[in-house]
């Protein structure tokens, strides 16, 4: 018996493009989906550009992919933080594109030693000691603690 499948989860990061290329079939693809009314998501584990940047790449390659089809580690993150505390305090070390994907999403961010929600620690060129002693310390505060991401 064969099965029908209705949704799908779609890699982004050498399944749709590679790098600045577009895989062989993908847009021909996404557009099949799209007018066949299949629902799908795409996802990604790429943290160097924020979600906007990434859909706007996706959509000059020709794939017209709406911004509420991409999930990114950042926009996840936002999401699971949004749904346990809408205005969050939090304490981030990240470039600054996610800085301002955060403060996009209503969350409050701070870069201060201070009582924060959560401590999100990513990749950061700029990342020091003192920036870590701070997470520490802010962390000190925190009723939960455990949301950590890959930027």
């Amino acid at each position: 018996m064969k099965k029908k499948y209705t949704k799908f989860l779609i890699d982004i990061d050498g399944v749709l493009i590679k790098g600045d290329k577009v895989i062989e079939g993908a847009i021909e693809t996404i557009t099949y989906l799209t007018k066949k009314n299949f629902e799908f998501v795409s996802i990604t584990n790429i943290t160097r550009i924020t979600k906007a940047q990434l859909v706007e790449k996706l959509n000059k390659h020709g794939f017209n992919i709406d911004k509420n089809k991409v999930i990114t580690p950042i926009s996840a993150t936002i999401a699971y933080i949004k749904s346990r505390t809408k205005k969050a305090r939090c304490y981030l070390i990240a470039p600054d594109e996610t800085e301002v994907e955060f403060l996009g999403s209503g969350l409050i961010i701070t870069r201060n030693e201070e009582p924060v929600d959560y401590v999100i620690l990513g990749y950061d060129f700029r990342t020091d000691f003192k920036m870590l002693d701070i997470a520490c310390t802010s962390s000190n505060h925190l009723a939960q603690f455990g949301v950590r991401i890959k930027l």
